[in-house]
C-alpha cells in the first residue's frame, strides 16, 4: 500500500489496506455463517472464537486442566499466549527456543514431569516446527499437544504439517487479514463431542475493531478527499518507538493480559463476512513473492540477517523478520520513511522468568519485522529495499 502526498511519495505500509464503508456493511450482510474450507481444518471441528487467548482458554476448559497442572511454554513468546493458562490457574513452563526460532526437544523432554498437562509449541512467522517425533512423544506421555498457528494460519507442509498433528490448534485470523476480531479452536476428531455455548462479542468492542481498517481506507484516497485533513496523523503514533531504559525489562502492553468479559465471545458477524469471501491461495501467492524479492534486497546487506535463511513450500510468511544491531535505531528510521517496521514481541511477561533463556532475549530484543502482505507491490518492495540499503548505507 502507498498513498502519494504533496510532490514526493510517502508509502505507509500495514499489513493490509483497511475496508471501505461498503465492504464493511457487505461482509456484515454476509456474515451469517462461516464457510471456510481450509485444508486445516478437513476432519477436524472448528470452534470460531473472539480471540485466541479465547481460543486457549476454551481448550482448557475442554480438557479440564486444573490448578497447579503444569504447561510447557516457548521461552520465545508474546505473552498473551502465555497469560489464559495463568489465569486458569495452571503453572507455564518455559522451555528452549534457539537463535533460529526452533523448539528444543530434548529441553522440552527435560522439563517434563508427572504435573505436565500440555505442551504449546509456536509456528513462528509462518515456517513449520517438525513435530512428527514430538506429536508421537505426547501421545506416549498421555500429554495434551497445542500447536500455535496464529502466525501461520495459511502455512502447510508435507513433511511438517501445520495445526494437523496436535490434538488442538489455535488460530487468530486478526494478523494475516483486516478483521476486527476472530479466531479459532481447531480439535481433532475424537474431540468432536464437546459442545460450545458461545455469544456474539459486543458491538463497542466490534466497532472500536473495525475503526482502524475504516482510517487506513481512507488514508488510502485521502487524495481524492476534498478536505484537508491528513488522516495519516491519526496513526503515526503507531510507528512511535518506546523509549525503555536499558536495565528495566519492559512489560507487555495491558491489554495482552487475558479479560475474562471475553471468555465466552465468539467471532463477529463482520469478521464471518470477511473470512468467506478470503482467497487463501491468492494470498500465499503475493506473500511469497514479496517475502522473495524482500530478501533478495538484503542479501548483501551485513547487518541485515534474515531469521530464516530459506522459503520452503508450503510457507506463507506472516512477515520477514531479521535480526539488526540496535533495532530502535532501525524501526524509528525506517518508520520515518513510512515504512511500518516493528520490534516483535518486545515485553516481557511480568510473571515469567526468562533466566538462562538468553537466546529468546536475543529474538525478544533485537528482531525486526517488515512487511510482505498481499496488498503490496514489486514497486512497494523496491521502494522498502531502497530505504534498507540507505539506512544500512549510513551506518558503516
Amino acid at each position: 500500500m502507498h498513498m502519494h502526498k504533496g510532490d514526493g511519495v510517502r508509502r505507509i505500509f500495514f499489513r493490509d489496506n483497511g475496508l471501505s464503508v461498503h465492504q464493511i456493511f457487505n461482509a456484515w450482510l454476509h456474515g451469517n455463517r462461516v464457510l471456510v474450507n481450509w485444508p486445516q481444518f478437513n476432519e477436524r471441528r472448528v470452534i470460531y472464537t473472539h480471540l485466541g487467548r479465547t481460543a486457549i482458554v476454551l481448550a482448557c476448559k475442554l480438557w479440564g486442566l486444573k490448578p497447579d497442572d503444569e504447561v510447557l511454554v516457548p521461552a520465545y513468546n508474546c505473552g498473551s499466549e502465555v497469560d489464559p493458562f495463568i489465569w486458569i490457574g495452571a503453572k507455564p513452563v518455559l522451555y528452549r527456543v534457539d537463535s533460529k526460532a526452533q523448539i528444543d526437544f530434548e529441553d522440552i523432554q527435560k522439563r517434563h514431569n508427572s504435573k505436565t498437562r500440555i505442551l504449546y509449541v509456536t509456528h513462528y512467522f509462518g515456517w513449520p516446527q517438525n513435530l512428527n517425533k514430538i506429536a508421537e512423544w505426547c501421545r506416549h506421555q498421555n500429554i495434551y499437544l497445542m500447536e500455535d498457528c496464529v502466525l501461520s494460519p495459511f502455512s502447510n507442509s508435507s513433511n511438517n504439517p501445520i495445526g494437523q498433528l496436535g490434538d488442538a490448534s489455535i488460530y487468530s485470523f486478526r494478523k494475516t487479514l483486516p478483521l476486527p476480531d476472530g479466531a479459532a479452536l481447531v480439535l481433532a476428531k475424537e474431540k468432536w463431542e464437546e459442545k460450545d455455548n458461545l455469544s456474539n462479542p459486543s458491538f463497542l468492542t466490534i466497532f472500536r475493531g473495525t475503526l482502524p481498517f475504516l482510517i487506513k481506507w481512507l488514508i488510502t484516497i485521502n487524495n481524492n478527499l476534498p478536505i484537508t485533513f491528513d488522516f495519516t496523523r491519526v496513526i503515526e503514533k503507531q510507528f512511535i518507538t518506546p523509549k525503555y531504559k536499558k536495565s528495566v525489562q519492559p512489560d507487555i502492553p495491558s491489554d495482552y493480559y487475558f479479560d475474562e468479559r471475553i471468555i465466552n465471545w465468539s467471532i463477529s458477524r463482520v469478521s464471518k463476512g470477511i473470512l468467506n469471501n478470503t482467497n487463501p491461495a491468492k494470498i500465499v501467492r503475493a506473500r511469497r513473492r514479496n517475502y522473495k524479492q524482500l530478501h533478495s534486497w538484503i542479501n548483501d546487506l551485513q547487518r541485515v540477517q534474515a531469521l530464516f535463511s530459506d522459503l520452503p513450500d508450503g510457507v506463507c510468511p506472516l512477515l520477514m523478520p531479521v535480526l539488526v544491531e540496535n533495532p530502535v535505531y532501525w524501526q524509528a528510521e525506517l518508520n520515518k520513511k513510512g515504512i511500518a517496521a516493528n520490534r516483535w514481541w518486545v515485553g516481557y511477561h511480568r510473571n515469567l522468568n526468562w533466566e538462562g533463556f538468553n537466546e529468546a532475549r536475543e529474538l525478544k530484543d533485537n528482531l525486526l519485522t517488515l512487511p510482505i502482505h498481499q496488498d503490496l507491490n514489486e514497486k512497494d518492495i523496491a521502494y522498502m529495499g531502497n530505504c534498507l540499503k540507505t539506512i544500512h548505507k549510513n551506518r558503516i
